[in-house]
């Protein structure tokens, strides 16, 4: 079995790229250059705090809702009124950064107990005489993490899911045991970006359900568990969960199987 990894950033370049590696243990899975994004949410946030003990700009964001569930109010777009198959063809524009994309044997996870570590090497700042004021800065965009069924048939899993888990399946509880069952439950695709810790050579800090922005060297890590074929988070608890919609739908059906139909 195979695991799919979705990896985005988001980046503003002072003037180099900064070079990510990518390791699921010890097991290095690539090394790529970060591209360029950025957009009002990095703008906003950015430069929020600056620590000349660290020689390191951070600070925690929000979620992207850019790959987290969009709910609509246009009932041409919600899923309880439509057959997600019907939604797909329904096509929309959405921005966000490059993805790269893995496909990651279960067996490397599984010896790696589930640890993925993201190394970052970026020292390009204007750094002179103990002053600063431009650097490269990065964060964790999204990083999903998916099983490869998923991949191959997007449209029938998630019907099938969906009508498991339809509110019809409670329509003989109260509404507040309806209401207290929904609003316990993960979402997936998750964005596990939230739950990455931060390290560099000062210090470490937990993601706590947050995002970093980062200039300078450091690493990003996450240790994951299995549970039903699928990696979550270490903390979770998991039982039944929301099905991320709009992530499959942009990102798997209407993104990345497209382009392999198209590929030569």
């Amino acid at each position: 079995m195979k695991q799919v990894i979705f990896l985005s950033f988001y980046c503003e370049i002072y003037k180099k790229n900064p070079i990510a590696r990518i390791y699921i243990g010890d097991t290095l899975i690539d090394e790529i250059e970060i591209p360029e994004y950025v957009d009002q949410t990095f703008e906003e946030k950015k430069l929020k705090k600056y620590d000349y003990r660290l020689d390191n700009y951070y600070f925690n964001i929000k979620p992207s809702h850019i790959l987290d569930p969009i709910f609509h109010k246009n009932k041409n777009l919600n899923p309880d009124h439509n057959l997600f198959k019907d939604l797909c063809n329904i096509l929309e524009k959405i921005t966000h950064p490059k993805i790269f994309i893995y496909f990651i044997d279960d067996e490397i996870l599984k010896l790696a107990n589930g640890s993925i570590r993201i190394i970052i090497y970026n020292k390009d700042s204007n750094y002179t005489n103990g002053f600063m004021s431009k650097s490269t800065l990065f964060s964790l965009h999204g990083f999903y993490i998916i099983p490869e069924i998923i991949i191959k048939n997007p449209i029938e899993i998630t019907e099938r899911y969906r009508n498991i888990w339809s509110k019809r399946v409670t329509a003989k509880h109260s509404l507040k045991k309806i209401k207290n069952f929904y609003k316990q439950r993960e979402i997936f695709p998750i964005n596990l970006a939230r739950h990455f810790n931060l390290k560099n050579t000062k210090e470490t800090k937990r993601a706590e359900d947050s995002f970093f922005i980062v200039g300078g060297d450091c690493e990003l890590n996450v240790s994951l568990k299995k549970k039903n074929c699928i990696w979550w988070q270490n903390k979770k608890r998991i039982g039944f969960f929301h099905c991320n919609y709009t992530f499959i739908k942009h990102l798997i059906v209407n993104g990345l199987n497209k382009y392999q139909q198209h590929a030569n």
